[in-house]
């Protein structure tokens, strides 16, 4: 069984406001994956269970953060701002071949892989026809960046990404409904009418 544990922490220097930090074993409970600032910035490191010794896998001057390991333990996706705004990357395991995902002007973030490890959900900013004004909304992508789309028609009004069902076909996600209020929503995203 994986576990995942959230911490509440400040990054000023990647968003304005309080966000949740993910920490996870990866898939085989080998290794932690979790983010720190101890180098003077946001920057993914890896540790194993019995060992002190931290392994920094980004190494970056910009922050690094939002970890999450594929579902074959092979590749991990984070957001960083190395490009002046959060954006989605992926990295091998080792931290080798740092990949970009998304080159978007508004905000991408909270990546989350789909339990096959085929495609990647995350929260944008992004304003597309209708919109009225920019707000976040869950977006999904294949795993290589590619056919970049939103996932829920509405408005989160909040930070929030998607958590998906072992089975791949709908995911749970968080709505702002009132000034200090939010409701929890259950997303079918794979049938004729939507495909995931």
């Amino acid at each position: 069984m994986r576990y995942s544990y959230f911490f509440v922490v400040c990054f000023t220097f990647l968003m304005p406001g309080c966000h949740s930090e993910k920490t996870e074993w990866s898939p085989y409970n080998t290794q932690l994956l979790f983010m720190s600032g101890r180098d003077g910035n946001a920057e993914l490191y890896v540790t194993t269970g019995t060992d002190s010794q931290w392994v920094n896998l980004t190494n970056n001057s910009a922050g690094d953060n939002w970890g999450v390991w594929s579902p074959d333990g092979k590749k991990i996706v984070f957001q960083s701002n190395r490009g002046g705004n959060l954006d989605i990357w992926t990295m091998n395991a080792d931290g080798s071949n740092p990949v970009q995902l998304t080159d978007n002007p508004a905000h991408d973030y909270l990546p989350e892989w789909t339990p096959d490890g085929k495609k990647i959900s995350f929260t944008s900013w992004r304003v597309e026809e209708g919109d009225d004004e920019p707000s976040p909304h869950i977006y999904i992508m294949n795993s290589d960046g590619t056919n970049q789309r939103r996932l829920v028609p509405e408005s989160l009004k909040t930070s929030s990404g998607a958590s998906w069902h072992p089975d791949g076909k709908s995911f749970l996600f968080s709505r702002k409904v009132a000034e200090k209020g939010a409701d929890i929503g259950i997303q079918e995203c794979c049938g004729p009418n939507r495909p995931c």
